[in-house]
């Protein structure tokens, strides 16, 4: 497997900013703390405090999968509580393993997965809810 990079959004639950916050720093320590394949992992919330995009690079993605096992927890407690309409965009080469890590834990109705090409053109994985397929480069977006 080669680099893989990840952008993941969601939504903060109303009145939950605070420990949608707190949370997402306990993420990122476990992060920094146990991952040895993660290049990346930033957080930015917008400015009302409704959304959330973090932004992931790992050197394979058995980095990914790496930090998946990490921070299970943490993340169950940040969806569970704090947060709700996890999407993934997941770029780079993307293994049958990592297809169904997506599938559970992005909802697998707006995760995009983009395998390898040329020049980084590949295919989509289509929606699952409308079976749309769309083509992209470098990147593709399904929504």
């Amino acid at each position: 497997m080669a680099y893989l990079e990840v952008i993941a959004r969601a939504k903060v639950r109303p009145g939950q900013l605070e420990g949608f916050k707190a949370q997402a720093a306990a993420i990122v320590r476990v992060t920094r703390e146990k991952d040895t394949h993660t290049l990346r992992c930033d957080w930015f919330i917008n400015e009302d405090g409704t959304e959330c995009e973090v932004h992931e690079a790992y050197l394979s993605g058995q980095g990914l999968i790496e930090h998946n096992t990490h921070v299970m927890d943490a993340r169950a407690i940040l969806f569970g509580k704090y947060a709700y309409g996890h999407r993934m965009t997941v770029f780079g080469e993307v293994s049958q393993e990592l297809r169904e890590l997506s599938d559970k834990h992005a909802g697998g109705s707006r995760c995009v997965l983009v395998p390898p090409g040329p020049a980084n053109r590949g295919g989509c994985l289509g929606d699952k809810e409308t079976g749309v397929t769309s083509w992209a480069a470098p990147a593709c977006w399904n929504g």
